[in-house]
């Protein structure tokens, strides 16, 4: 399981996010996962502190590039998703991440995600976000 992983990027494409309440256990989430045959590096955990320096500022090894990204995913629609996503961190929340996931797959991995208590899920497509 990957938990804050220092090269995270917030630019979502074919992403599916959600939050996992600070009672819940991310294992159960990655069985569930692991179950559908996602691959357990597609799936990134953000917890605490370090989630949110992570989304804010890039990461404390961030390079240039990421700091670039940041700036330009805070004045993008993605903006909004990521001030949600630093309330939910900082309120002990666990924010999980499945990378690479296709149009057609998406609702399959919001389903799993919804069995096993994670919510608020959003899907971000190549343009768009629902």
């Amino acid at each position: 399981m990957r938990f804050n992983p220092q090269e995270f990027y917030t630019f979502p494409k074919q992403l599916v996010i959600g939050f996992l309440p600070a009672s819940s256990r991310p294992e159960q989430v990655q069985q569930a996962l692991d179950a559908t045959g996602l691959a357990p590096e597609q799936v990134d955990f953000l917890q605490g502190t370090d989630g949110v320096d992570i989304l804010t500022h890039g990461g404390k090894s961030a390079g240039l590039r990421q700091r670039m990204i940041r700036k330009i995913e805070r004045v993008s629609q993605e903006g909004l998703h990521l001030g949600t996503a630093i309330e939910h961190l900082e309120a002990g929340n666990t924010m999980v991440a499945v990378r690479q996931v296709g149009p057609d797959d998406a609702p399959n991995v919001r389903q799993v995600l919804e069995s096993v208590g994670v919510g608020n899920h959003h899907y971000f497509g190549r343009y768009t976000f629902d």
